[in-house]
């Protein structure tokens, strides 16, 4: 097969770039393993990958005036709507910050035009690195075509920075929203036939594209579900994609789904099939195959249950974990459109909406809570506490840091660091340690409650280099142990309200935080919060740690702590 290769009995990808391409790739061949051994899985990733490749190959092309015209329209555009979707999510605003807001826009469009009158446009290179990462589009910044981009980019700026000073201020009577209709008009006399792959990018407002595409490969009509979760499965696998939970939920949830929605050819799936199986979620029994009852039964027969209403009064699955499963499927459907066996995705944003408010969702634990927690066996009597050190350290790690129990329970010796002379904990995805998104990779100042007692004493006589020995990776991670300890002990000796879990640690950090009137942009930091603020998200520096840890300080429970067995 045309660009599967092995060696060693590992499966690779090996592609070829094309001549005009490789003075900016600085490589003759790009080559990646495909993670498979097997022949079969190793075809189907190779046929996918290969298609990716070529497509990214197809647009990579030396960009003309009329191919950076349509990208600067589009960032425009997506700049704007992003902008104006996060206002309409945010709260009230005072009058004093609307003028705040106006003025700082203005001063943006301001300054961005001195660096176009002065040719120092490098300095919002950050914006066109931002849209060519979301593109999949490598330029080099030293190239002409990188160059004439970021100064599109700049005059784009500008008007977005008009814009934006006239909505802060109410004012939507602005050349951009008033004359919405005219700049449709305007855009579909430009040149129909500039390239871009990703069409699920709008290209002005909500006007159909005028772009043409590039062809698809020819590939078979008619592709059964089954088919094309197997082609989704080995994509994942070669990009390495999911990491050993997930890729046993996920192996487990697609085995499941044809025998819940009918294994049919891909393209006859219709909204009201996605929207049957969503009503079918709704009446799922939480952990259906570990019942007894449902042992030795296919997915088939218990789905047939449920519809024929025999299943019962069972505790059924959360609309979390509804939302997940139909996020899942979305993405399949996704991939088998980006494969061109199907034209329209007819379960794209479908979701359920969660009635409860997320501080309901799980509940914080309270200071009666607390102080059981601290008169109970590990803190009381110190039960078993020299051969299990985790048990007595991590709920308090968990209550003073507002760190996720897995961020915890991975800690390595070396991630005990200092920075700006503060004692911090180091979290990251280095070796086989992991996180669970993007920004929880971070810096997070150790409370001085922990460090009073005896937290940095401890480590220093740990003999391994993790932090917590006794914890193994399994499946789940490093916490997989701790959870099933802490699980029973919570419900035997702190609380039966099953609200209240381990999570609920950091959801009562939080929330003092909060009370504390910390700002929530330090409060999304310190727990690794995305910032849906386009401005502090993606350009912003981190806070400085001294910032961090003043505000850990502040963290404070009317409650007694134990007497520490790790102090002299």
């Amino acid at each position: 097969m045309k660009n599967l290769t092995s060696y060693k009995g590992c499966y690779y990808l090996r592609v070829r770039v094309p001549l005009r391409l490789q003075k900016y790739i600085r490589r003759k061949f790009l080559r990646k393993s495909l993670g498979t051994k097997d022949i079969k899985t190793a075809k189907i990733a190779c046929k996918a990958l290969t298609a990716k490749i070529e497509e990214l190959f197809t647009f990579t092309k030396i960009m003309n005036d009329k191919q950076i015209k349509a990208m600067v329209k589009e960032f425009f555009n997506n700049f704007l709507d992003r902008s104006e979707a996060y206002t309409s999510q945010h709260g009230k605003i005072s009058p004093n910050a609307v003028k705040l807001l106006a003025d700082f826009n203005g001063y943006f469009a301001e300054q961005i035009k001195s660096y176009l009158a002065t040719n120092q446009v490098e300095r919002i290179n950050g914006f066109v690195d931002m849209y060519l990462e979301e593109k999949g589009i490598y330029l080099r910044s030293d190239s002409p075509e990188y160059k004439r981009l970021a100064r599109e980019f700049a005059k784009a700026l500008v008007e977005i920075y008009k814009v934006e000073k006239e909505r802060a201020v109410g004012n939507y009577n602005n050349e951009y929203d008033n004359f919405f209709e005219e700049l449709i008009k305007r855009e579909d006399e430009d040149d129909p036939t500039v390239v871009i792959i990703n069409t699920d990018i709008k290209s002005l407002g909500k006007r159909e594209s005028t772009r043409t595409e590039v062809p698809d490969k020819v590939i078979p009509p008619c592709k059964l579900l089954n088919e094309v979760i197997e082609e989704f499965k080995a994509e994942k696998n070669a990009s390495k994609a999911w990491n050993d939970k997930n890729a046993y939920e996920l192996n487990l949830f697609y085995a499941n789904l044809p025998e819940i929605i009918g294994n049919k050819a891909v393209k006859d799936y219709t909204k009201s099939d996605f929207t049957s199986y969503s009503n079918l979620l709704h009446k799922f029994p939480k952990n259906v195959t570990k019942m007894p009852e449902y042992r030795g039964k296919s997915m088939t027969e218990i789905v047939k249950m449920i519809k024929d209403g025999k299943i019962g009064d069972k505790e059924t699955i959360s609309t979390k974990t509804i939302n997940k499963y139909l996020v899942q499927v979305n993405m399949l459907f996704e991939f088998a459109k980006r494969q061109g066996y199907i034209s329209i995705n007819f379960c794209d944003g479908l979701s359920v909406k969660d009635r409860r408010k997320d501080n309901e969702q799980r509940e914080t634990y309270d200071e009666k809570d607390l102080e059981t927690l601290f008169n109970s066996p590990v803190y009381s009597t110190r039960e078993n506490v020299a051969i299990y050190p985790e048990r007595w350290w991590i709920p308090l790690i968990a209550l003073y840091s507002g760190m996720r129990l897995s961020e915890i329970a991975q800690l390595h010796k070396e991630d005990i660091v200092e920075v700006d002379g503060i004692k911090c904990f180091d979290i990251n995805n280095k070796g086989d340690k992991s996180v669970k998104t993007k920004d929880s990779s971070r810096i997070v100042p150790i409370s001085p409650v922990i460090l009073e007692l005896g937290f940095i004493q401890f480590v220093n006589t740990v003999d391994h280099k993790q932090v917590f020995k006794n914890l193994k990776k399994a499946r789940d991670g490093y916490g997989h142990t701790f959870t099933a300890w802490y699980d029973r002990y919570n419900r035997r000796y702190v609380t039966d309200n099953k609200k209240r879990v381990f999570h609920s640690f950091r959801h009562t950090f939080i929330d003092n935080l909060k009370q504390q009137q910390v700002d929530k942009n330090v409060m999304a930091e310190i727990v690794g919060h995305s910032n849906n603020s386009i401005t502090l998200g993606r350009y912003g520096k981190d806070y400085n740690v001294r910032i961090k840890y003043e505000a850990i300080k502040k963290v404070k429970y009317n409650v007694v702590l134990p007497a520490s067995p790790f102090v002299d």
